[in-house]
């Protein structure tokens, strides 16, 4: 059930992200990682405006998942392990890249895990990796934009 919720929460926070790398125009936050949720996931505008309303009273995740379909449920699921594959693969590449020990990966993880922010991320590295870090965001033309 959480894993539902969480693949949901990714989704959307990914689709912005990608919609603007590929030349999407963002019309607010959320609106294009909404649109794409509901894309991916086939949801109705029902469907869309009960999370919504879920989501601004507090609901729980098994309130946003009582309205899913099965086949939603699947494909969120699927959606979900694709992501955390890619999550993996960027974990080992910033790991080679910043040279971070197990332990400050192991923090990461944490953080994470517990919705942390970039910030949070950040003060586990060292002024060495900061640098690093910043260096290869700009290098790919990230700057220091959050994530």
């Amino acid at each position: 059930m959480k894993a539902l919720i969480f693949t949901l929460g990714l989704l959307m926070a990914s689709t912005a992200a990608v919609a603007e790398r590929d030349g999407g125009e963002h019309r607010g936050p959320g609106a294009d990682k909404k649109a794409r949720m509901q894309q991916e996931l086939g949801l109705s505008e029902e469907q869309m405006e009960q999370i919504r309303e879920i989501r601004a009273q507090g609901g729980s995740r098994d309130d946003i998942h009582a309205i899913l379909t099965e086949e939603q449920q699947a494909k969120a699921m699927a959606l979900r392990e694709t992501h955390e594959a890619k999550r993996a693969q960027r974990m080992v590449q910033m790991q080679e890249r910043l040279e971070l020990s197990d332990e400050q990966i192991a923090q990461i993880d944490d953080i994470r895990a517990q919705g942390g922010s970039r910030e949070d991320v950040q003060a586990v590295l060292t002024d060495e990796q900061k640098s690093k870090a910043k260096e290869w965001r700009q290098s790919h033309g990230k700057g220091d934009r959050p994530h």
